[in-house]
């Protein structure tokens, strides 16, 4: 069995799935499992908010345990206002969706790293916050 030349590939999609007119993907895209879909804490997030949240999946690719930047200029090229973005990153954060590196240097585009800790309870997720050492373990996303 052969390998597969995946940059000469297109992936086919249904019609519906992409603006191209021939039903090929241009550019990145990914799943995202039903359960989440169907989670009350997912569903609780604002549609930008779900919307930044995919762009977060797609940005960071299959490195999904790792901190990645998100500058607000590439929001901004989706049509994204700072208001919006931040508002957006905010509940994200809040929810327990990603961590943002609060050490980033003044100045340098902030770092986020996905967060299992919307999976959680608020009285579990305050004792999984009270551990000493222990970081929240990461999504895997498959893009």
């Amino acid at each position: 069995m052969g390998k597969k030349k995946y940059a000469d590939d297109f992936l086919k999609l249904p019609f519906w799935r992409t603006p191209d007119p021939n039903n090929q993907a241009m550019g990145s895209w990914c799943y995202t499992d039903l359960e989440l879909l169907r989670h009350p804490r997912y569903i609780a997030l604002s549609e930008s908010a779900k919307n930044i949240y995919t762009l977060m999946g797609c940005i960071c690719g299959s490195n999904s345990n790792q901190w990645f930047n998100l500058p607000y200029s590439v929001a901004h090229k989706y049509g994204y206002e700072k208001a919006t973005f931040k508002a957006a990153v905010r509940q994200l954060k809040e929810l327990g969706f990603i961590e943002v590196n609060i050490e980033v240097p003044n100045g340098a585009p902030s770092e986020y790293r996905f967060s299992a800790k919307w999976k959680l309870n608020q009285e579990e997720r305050k004792h999984f916050n009270q551990k000493d050492g222990v970081e929240n373990e990461p999504l895997r996303f498959i893009f």
